[in-house]
């Protein structure tokens, strides 16, 4: 069972557990993000020069983790964007684009999933989105993780700005390379999905593929009853959702969670893999069930933090399911490597075979 919300004296944050709790928090007007770029604004003026700004301009106002209006105007913005990629990406081209990538897979070589599909795969589709090349993309990917640390904590050593400073500089410089014209006003944004855009889909299409690669019996299941792949993919995101934690929120006045009070200002991290491992939320939590009924995934967010791409996400990752499945059998090549971060569910390597149906 999760427990009450927590104190982490260490980060001086407090680490929500309880579905409940995320659900109230995610939902809350009473939450709201940390203003990063205006934090470090005023610690650029304390210094008495322009110390940060690469950061700010990556972490600005078209930056989506904003308050007020800032967040509106920044949603707005890439729900737009996002619809356009939603028309130009329909399941039959991702399918298509699926197919090209496992070509040299079909022959029962061995591949790493990592580096054949669940990086390129969403990489491409959010590069033709942003109108780049695929290896600009997936160095704002990185770059872009590197600077997200930024939320960890409120208070972060001055050495550590300088060195997310100096990444965020080479990051710009690539943008301004890599865009024709004057676009500096939309880096933020560009920042932004390319570190979301690729990093949600790429996590929950390797954890899927690790599933069904250790379960053939489920492999067989889904064969025979294509339609579950949604259901499958809805218990894959709760047991293992790509951002497996959400930081960077805090409260804008006092809150009472299950006789918690938590005072006005205070930091926040939810931990959606606990949330969603609840027992007074979902029963026997351990169990992988695509049958399961019972409260939705808090892996996309919800309410104003919902992320923006879900539907995209879930839609690459069914066609890629389903055109795996309906040509082959998963089968595991060695031993999957898991990333070590603290913030993403995934995998450094992914070893695969993929055999004749039987």
């Amino acid at each position: 069972m999760s427990a009450p919300p927590r104190w982490i004296e260490g980060d001086r944050v407090w680490a929500i557990t309880r579905y409940r709790d995320a659900v109230a928090l995610l939902k809350s007007d009473d939450v709201a993000i940390v203003e990063v770029a205006d934090n470090l604004q005023k610690i650029s003026d304390r210094l008495g020069r322009n110390a940060f700004p690469n950061l700010i301009v990556l972490l600005g106002t078209s930056h989506p983790f904003q308050n007020g209006a800032a967040h509106r105007d920044a949603h707005s913005s890439i729900r737009s964007v996002i619809g356009s990629v939603q028309r130009r990406w329909p399941a039959e081209r991702i399918g298509a684009l699926v197919d090209d990538f496992l070509a040299p897979a079909i022959a029962g070589e061995c591949f790493d999933a990592v580096t054949l599909l669940s990086g390129p795969l969403p990489a491409t589709i959010m590069a033709d989105m942003l109108e780049t090349d695929v290896e600009t993309l997936q160095r704002s990917t990185a770059a872009s993780r590197r600077i997200s640390s930024i939320w960890h904590r409120e208070g972060v050593a001055l050495r550590d700005l300088y060195a997310l400073e100096s990444v965020a500089a080479d990051l710009v410089a690539l943008f301004d390379t890599a865009f024709s014209g004057d676009r500096k006003a939309e880096y933020a944004q560009i920042a932004f999905l390319s570190l979301a855009g690729v990093s949600t889909t790429k996590g929950l299409l390797e954890s899927a593929l690790f599933i069904l690669a250790n379960d053939l019996a489920l492999q067989q299941t889904l064969q025979r009853a294509p339609s579950m792949i949604p259901a499958f993919l809805n218990e894959v995101l709760r047991t293992r959702p790509p951002l497996r934690r959400i930081i960077g929120r805090k409260t804008t006045r006092e809150v009472e969670l299950g006789g918690i009070v938590l005072s006005k200002s205070a930091l926040l991290t939810i931990d959606l893999e606990r949330a969603q491992r609840d027992t007074d939320a979902f029963p026997d939590p351990d169990r992988f069930d695509i049958r399961r009924t019972g409260p939705p995934t808090l892996a996309f967010g919800v309410g104003a933090h919902a992320c923006l791409g879900a539907a995209l996400a879930r839609v690459t990752a069914r066609v890629a399911i389903e055109r795996i499945l309906g040509n082959a059998i998963i089968h595991c090549a060695g031993d999957a490597q898991p990333a070590a971060d603290p913030d993403w569910n995934e995998y450094k390597s992914l070893p695969l075979k993929l055999g004749a149906l039987r």
